[in-house]
């Protein structure tokens, strides 16, 4: 083993890094951020403006680029001193740490508790037992205590919960091999530092009375209950009421400790499937607080829909985050329903993934649909969990994966209403107003070069109509290229061609859902928003069906779907009683980097139309 290798960097607590007997605790605020930013980001380069940001709790001074320079020379001299030379790197735009995952705590308990999930599936308790303590054993503390800084804010938030659950699997681990006594010192721990945390108080509780102190187990649940109410004005949950009463009751010679465990009626591993928050999720306040609202106020199924690129999934996936401990602690389902490609998930195979996940193995689960369905909603009439259903294609590949109890939650994201879904709370995910599409840049690219050129910034994410994908993309691009101005790109997005290139890339493509509204659009539509499109202003529908020597009122049937479609915007002007639409920028450049011959002859006539009296 090389030095190196030999070092080992620990965030799970105090950040700190040590060498067999050797240790280097981190007494300066902003080398603990770097250093904490850098692991986080092992193996890639994380760029200044990132560094800056950590470092510093609120705005970041003038000389911040130096500062982190002289923090990134004392972290490798001490890396240097321990061992690890040549680990941390110059990589323009910034540094890169360059170590292994065996070497950094985070990614071990993460690895354990994956082995342990896998463990558990296939039917080896013990091997899971084994990992789960090792990997709760990783823990010192709470991740972030030592940084203090806002900007870690989102991901200590997903680290507890991933500790909060990695508590719950090895409890009911334990609990199952009925080992209690193994949990005791352990949970007595997390419940004092989470008190609010009703799973692990219960499992506590359970704990104590297999070991036959009952009493103390009942003054645990009413402790809980007790805080709740006055501190949260909250009632307690249905687990910690249940083993209250089976505790205050009457305890007789023939029962067991606790009468229904909770290991019985829970999977191993509690369903987390929500795909990762981003880190940089900007904007949406009010309409995440509305969401966040309809689901406190129990409200069964929000749905999200938006035009591609707008970001129902992120907004989904987010809130989900928010509300996984606060509304729905017994897990989350997800399942990207791929409705608006040309292979969307049938229910029947939605319906088999979530059955899984509450550890109902592959042969008990029914080959009849309606079974399915029948086996689904009585998994979930008794747990509070939130499923995420995105990208929904139409009311029918749904209809039987909406959970019938009051506890559960469901989301769902689709482009259009679903108009046969009963019951949803709707909410339009729109494109990002101009600030939060600046909040969004400024997050990936840093705020010295948003500073350095607000214009073109404004402009450049006027381009690309709000949309957050192309708004991310033309972000990401500019984050890898350091020293391209903002107003390079911004010349470049004016060009339709180039800006066609910028915005497609790899399996991204800021241009997806209209392609696929284009491939479902009938030959006079098409023509309609070329018609359009080739005009410098805007039309109503009255000049378009004269342009289309059609009917207005069947101008406005095809004008309606278009809109529908997201490829057509209302714009305020024009006469009184007369709705304009215009095609949106990103439509345009769409248009030019088709290649068949009916969208160059309606580009082609561009200049002529121009000019003509809509």
């Amino acid at each position: 083993m090389t030095a190196s290798t030999g070092l080992r960097f620990e965030v799970l607590g105090p950040v700190q890094v040590t060498h067999g007997e050797r240790q280097w605790p981190i007494r300066s605020r902003r080398q603990r951020a770097i250093l904490t930013v850098l692991l986080l980001n092992r193996g890639r380069t994380v760029g200044l403006d990132t560094l800056a940001d950590a470092a510093w709790a609120g705005p970041a001074p003038p000389t911040a680029r130096n500062q982190v320079h002289i923090c990134i020379s004392a972290i490798r001299k001490s890396l240097n001193r321990l061992g690890g030379v040549g680990l941390l790197r110059t990589t323009p735009p910034g540094y890169l740490l360059d170590v292994s995952a065996e070497q950094v705590d985070l990614e071990l308990f993460r690895d354990r508790t994956g082995r342990a999930a896998a463990a558990a599936d296939r039917g080896d308790p013990a091997a899971a037992v084994a990992l789960m303590r090792q990997a709760v054993a990783l823990w010192r503390g709470s991740f972030g205590a030592d940084l203090e800084n806002i900007a870690f804010t989102g991901t200590i938030s997903r680290l507890e919960e991933e500790l909060l659950a990695a508590w719950e699997s090895y409890s009911d681990l334990e609990l199952g091999l009925g080992r209690p006594e193994q949990l005791l010192a352990g949970l007595a721990e997390q419940v004092e530092r989470y008190p609010f945390q009703e799973r692990l108080r219960v499992r506590y509780a359970e704990a104590l009375s297999r070991t036959g102190r009952r009493s103390e187990a009942l003054e645990v649940c009413r402790a809980g209950c007790r805080l709740l109410g006055d501190q949260l004005g909250l009632p307690p949950g249905a687990e910690l009421r249940a083993l209250e009463a089976d505790l205050a009751a009457p305890a007789r010679a023939d029962a067991s400790p606790v009468r229904s465990g909770i290991v019985s009626r829970s999977p191993v591993v509690p369903p987390r499937q929500t795909p990762r928050d981003l880190d940089d999720f900007t904007g949406r306040r009010g309409l995440v607080e509305k969401v966040e609202a309809l689901f406190v106020q129990r409200a069964p199924v929000v749905a999200l829909h938006g035009a591609a690129g707008n970001g129902k999934s992120a907004l989904a996936v987010h809130v989900a985050h928010r509300l996984a401990e606060r509304r729905f602690r017994d897990g989350q389902l997800y399942i990207d329903l791929r409705g608006s490609t040309q292979d969307p998930v049938p229910q029947a195979d939605a319906l088999r993934r979530f059955i899984r996940a509450f550890g109902v193995p592959s042969d008990a689960v029914p080959r009849d649909v309606d079974e399915r369905a029948d086996l689904y909603r009585s998994l979930l009439a008794a747990r509070d969990v939130l499923v995420v259903l995105d990208d929904a294609a139409s009311e029918a590949q749904i209809r039987q994966l909406v959970p019938g109890g009051s506890r559960c939650g469901v989301v769902i994201t689709a482009r259009t209403r679903l108009p046969g879904l009963p019951g949803p709370h709707w909410a339009e995910v729109g494109a990002l107003s101009d600030d939060d599409a600046l909040g969004l840049l400024t997050a990936v690219i840093g705020r010295g070069r948003v500073a350095a050129e607000p214009g073109a910034a404004r402009r450049l994410v006027r381009l690309a109509d709000g949309q957050a994908l192309a708004v991310r993309m033309l972000a990401e691009q500019l984050a890898a290229r350091p020293r391209r101005r903002l107003a390079e790109m911004l010349l470049s997005m004016k060009d339709p061609r180039a800006a066609w290139s910028t915005l497609r890339l790899g399996d991204r493509d800021a241009f997806s859902g209209i392609e696929a509204e284009f491939q479902a659009l009938p030959a006079e539509m098409l023509r309609t928003v070329l018609l359009t499109a080739g005009r410098a202003g805007s039309a109503d529908a009255e000049s378009l069906a004269g342009a289309l020597e059609s009917h207005r009122s069947a101008a406005q049937r095809i004008v309606e779907r278009l809109v529908d479609g997201h490829l057509l915007h209302e714009v305020p002007g024009g006469s009184p009683g007369r709705v304009h639409y215009r095609v949106p920028n990103l439509v345009r450049t769409y248009l030019y980097g088709r290649t068949d011959r009916t969208v160059h002859q309606g580009l082609m006539a561009e200049q002529t139309m121009r000019s003509s009296d809509v």
